[in-house]
């Protein structure tokens, strides 16, 4: 399966608005969002597809109450909203929810109940500078690339616990428990997170736990997936950037490894990203690499190198167009996509 998968994406809009809705009783509601579409042209080494994408337009509501003392109440609603063909967005307003929790905020942090990001993935989402596209980082960041969601950690969890501690000359550590709540399943997930961001420098380092959801995967590395998997697995991920040249160029690195306890799975493998951008006027340049090792699994030979580069031009401070080109290159049996898609190369 050496095959090279490939895409162009061109007239992509992220159109942030926001507008106060409500000041009164001492609190701020806010009404937020972006507006993404893209022309997409793939191709898998048999067909080439070209298509128009969502890429993870949203609308929400956020605020704070006061409550007196240094306490206030918070609450954010987001739920997704598919610009391409609506698929998704009928029924329930939230049935393709993002980040929404509620929570209270004081001097000494934050304590949220809901769906939200894992501290791990948000360590490293600022580094990459194609996120929410088929260029985004996790197409090797923090996946194996078997095109299972239980082989992930880059992930946005539900029924969650959250602690965002309040930022300390740059630095924030955060940390996150999401129960399971079925019953003989026991695959909570334990996430923890270190942020730091000081003038040019940017760092964030990471670590998750998933329980029992090692041994979900055939040798081969493809599905299905049993109810229950009989291992715990981890991830570490750390990564920097940093910024020069009067702020016109940045370059960032991200590295993680993935394990399975007491087994040699495709689980067990390390990966990093590496990427440079330079801003010209209202341009910015960029061009990344990233690289899976070969797994311990007994199939071998699963790596994959992926290539991206591309332009994204400022029409205003919250308009921006981009066209792009990604390739994953997979080895013999390496079932890597394209983004933070879980369609495997197969």
């Amino acid at each position: 399966m050496n095959k090279i998968r490939k895409t162009v994406l061109l007239a992509t809009l992220a159109l942030p608005f926001l507008a106060v809705a409500s000041e009164a009783g001492g609190g701020n509601t806010t009404l937020y969002g972006q507006a993404r579409l893209s022309i997409d042209s793939v191709d898998n080494g048999t067909d080439r597809v070209t298509q128009i994408a969502d890429t993870e337009s949203r609308l929400g509501i956020k605020g704070f109450e006061n409550l007196g003392n240094g306490l206030k109440a918070v609450f954010q609603l987001e739920v997704a909203v598919n610009l391409e063909d609506g698929a998704g967005t009928t029924g329930t307003l939230f049935a393709r929810g993002r980040n929404s929790f509620i929570g209270l905020e004081s001097s000494l942090g934050t304590v949220a109940l809901g769906l939200y990001n894992s501290p791990y993935r948000e360590t490293t989402d600022k580094i990459d500078v194609f996120g929410s596209s088929l260029a985004d980082h996790n197409t090797i960041i923090s996946n194996v690339g078997n095109g299972n969601t239980a082989a992930e950690f880059n992930l946005r969890e539900p029924n969650t616990i959250n602690y965002w501690s309040p930022k300390f000359n740059g630095l924030q550590i955060n940390g996150q428990y999401r129960l399971d709540e079925i019953d003989g399943i026991n695959q909570d997930h334990y996430s923890v997170g270190g942020i730091y961001e000081n003038g040019p420098w940017y760092a964030g380092i990471g670590y998750e736990v998933h329980g029992n959801e090692g041994s979900l995967i055939d040798a081969d590395g493809a599905g299905p997936l049993p109810a229950v998997g009989t291992n715990d697995t981890k991830s570490f991920k750390a990564g920097v950037a940093y910024v020069f040249n009067n702020d016109k160029t940045r370059v960032g690195f991200v590295y993680d490894t993935i394990s399975e306890a007491d087994a040699d799975t495709i689980f067990d493998r390390d990966a990093y990203y590496v990427n440079l951008s330079h801003k010209l006027d209202n341009n910015v340049f960029k061009v990344g690499y990233a690289h899976a090792n070969d797994s311990d699994a007994a199939v071998g030979d699963d790596g994959a190198d992926f290539y991206f580069a591309g332009l994204s031009h400022n029409l205003s401070k919250h308009t921006e167009v981009y066209a792009q080109y990604a390739a994953t290159d997979n080895e013999d049996n390496g079932r890597f996509g394209l983004g933070n898609s879980t369609t495997a190369n197969t």
